[in-house]
């Protein structure tokens, strides 16, 4: 797991009010950063894996970038999207104008918390996409 993908999966699974909304997959909280996710995973559970997009966001006198990453969160369809917009209002919470510290970079990635989507969920899931957006810049 890359020290990115790490920082993400750290905030997601530290959060009590989170993880109490989740079901759990061998003693964690059923946070997934890698596809496919185990058959055997039960809703509800959260994917993220890799970024969706990262750009340099340099200038003259340092180096930054801007990157993109989906929070998949999906729960059973039960005739409700109650629980989750819960989920995804909670990750978004989680994100939203944080300050993310990540091992290996020196300044920290702030967040912003883009948009809550519907995403496709798989028979018998509701699905919301979380897109977060980190930048940061660093010294020269």
């Amino acid at each position: 797991m890359s020290a990115f993908t790490k920082a993400v999966f750290d905030r997601l699974a530290g959060d009590t009010t989170l993880t109490d909304l989740l079901t759990t997959y061998f003693g964690q909280p059923a946070i997934f950063t890698v596809i496919p996710i185990p058959e055997n995973a039960e809703l509800p559970y959260i994917v993220t894996e890799g970024n969706i997009s990262e750009i340099p966001f340099d200038t003259k006198v340092s180096a930054g970038r801007e990157v993109f990453r989906d929070v998949r969160c999906y729960t059973e369809a039960t005739g409700s999207s109650v629980e989750v917009e819960l989920i995804a209002e909670r990750v978004r919470t989680l994100f939203h104008q944080h300050a993310l510290a990540i091992e290996g970079f020196e300044n920290a990635f702030l967040c912003h918390a883009n948009s809550i989507m519907v995403a496709p969920g798989e028979d018998g899931a509701y699905g919301r996409i979380v897109t977060i957006r980190f930048i940061t810049m660093e010294e020269s």
